[in-house]
């Protein structure tokens, strides 16, 4: 009898053992698009194919604030930026730090200036002849719905698998948390879209520690709306800095940081921004990274952080994208000029999510105390003593 007890319990242990290394994952992951096809090289589908490596992923275009200019067909090049559309929709914004300054007006006509003679819907589709891939569209709610809903009908056209449709980027900002506007500029679109038969996701704005009181009457107004909308979603935008970290300060206290990442309950933080809405039919993230990008990007630091993020988010998010994919700065997985493009340290990190892998290997040296066994079998988090 003694000896079927000890088979009993030993069996026990092994079935907890067994469930706590399965990975739970609710969520997958992808990139942010900003500036994808403008910064892609055949390096860059190769680093990417060599992370994937056939798994499925989501691509989020046109990426965040060229969304507020783009009026993208297949007949227009590049996302169809012209000046007229900068001029006309800049100053409609509410809020002066929706680009109405010239040094970044100025961006705005240098980038029209830039387009190609061709549509990125072409190369969309290219992308998607190499890739397992996703679309979240980002949409422009200051062009009319007849025109923003062609390349969504281009994209359903042509076998683009578009999962959820965003309405604009970060629009609680742009309409001055006016959430009766927000409705009246978005809700066109967005009748077209779910009549299409996908999904609507609307923009939360911050909470928490960046929390503000325009903030919280939008997520209650944001919260009221979905009552009406159960099929339709929320997307967030988290981002992490010295608010969160406070060893995230030029000059970076990198020891502080890593003990103040693998201290922070993440678990909480994710669960939380998805309990805020509980009527959603779908809760995204589709930017996420620390910022700004230049104080720890292609660190080490920054993969630990992205891995955290990563690990968790996927746990109560159904997508989440990282920040950024291909792009000429360090917020991208792989960043640079043509030529001079490098593989960021979030890209290994990002692959592996990609790949499900439960535990990320991160290329420099671990401390003997993360190196325990019970770390291993239980993927805890890195312990605060840990100096690399």
């Amino acid at each position: 009898m003694a000896n079927n007890y000890k088979w009993i319990v030993t069996i026990a242990v092994m079935i907890i053992i067994i469930i706590a290394m399965v990975d739970t994952c609710k969520g997958q992951v992808g990139l942010n698009g900003a500036g994808f096809f403008e910064n892609r090289t055949e390096l860059s589908d190769q680093w990417l194919l060599e992370e994937t490596q056939g798994n499925q992923w989501v691509l989020r275009l046109p990426g965040g604030a060229i969304t507020k200019y783009a009026n993208a067909t297949p007949f227009r090049g590049g996302w169809g930026l012209d000046s007229a559309i900068v001029d006309s929709i800049t100053f409609l914004y509410k809020s002066f730090e929706e680009e109405q300054s010239n040094d970044i007006l100025e961006k705005w006509y240098r980038k029209t200036a830039q387009q190609p003679i061709t549509s990125y819907l072409y190369d969309l589709i290219d992308l998607k002849d190499k890739f397992d891939l996703k679309v979240i569209w980002a949409v422009n709610i200051y062009i009319p719905a007849e025109e923003a809903i062609k390349p969504i009908e281009f994209m359903v056209m042509n076998g683009i698998d578009i999962i959820a449709v965003e309405l604009g980027n970060e629009s609680y900002s742009q309409v001055g948390h006016d959430f009766e506007e927000y409705v009246c500029k978005s809700e066109p679109i967005a009748a077209m879209v779910r009549n299409l038969g996908i999904t609507v996701i609307h923009p939360a704005a911050p909470s928490g520690l960046r929390s503000r009181k325009d903030h919280e009457q939008w997520n209650e107004s944001l919260k009221d709306y979905l009552e009406n909308y159960p099929k339709d979603g929320v997307v967030f935008h988290p981002y992490f800095d010295d608010r969160e970290f406070s060893g995230l300060t030029a000059p970076v206290d990198t020891l502080l940081t890593l003990s103040q990442i693998g201290a922070f309950d993440w678990s909480s933080f994710f669960g939380g921004l998805v309990n805020e809405f509980p009527e959603a039919s779908m809760h995204l993230i589709t930017e996420t990274n620390s910022q700004p990008s230049n104080l720890i990007g292609d660190t080490y630091l920054n993969a630990v952080l992205i891995d955290s993020i990563l690990s968790a988010s996927v746990r109560s998010f159904d997508w989440v994208c990282l920040h950024n994919g291909v792009a000429p700065d360090k917020y991208g997985v792989i960043y640079g000029k043509e030529g001079e493009q490098k593989k960021n340290t979030s890209l290994a990190v990002w692959g592996k999510a990609v790949r499900k892998n439960k535990v990320v290997v991160l290329t420099d040296p671990i401390c003997n105390r993360c190196k325990k066994i019970v770390y291993k079998l239980f993927n805890w988090r890195r312990c605060s003593t840990c100096n690399n």
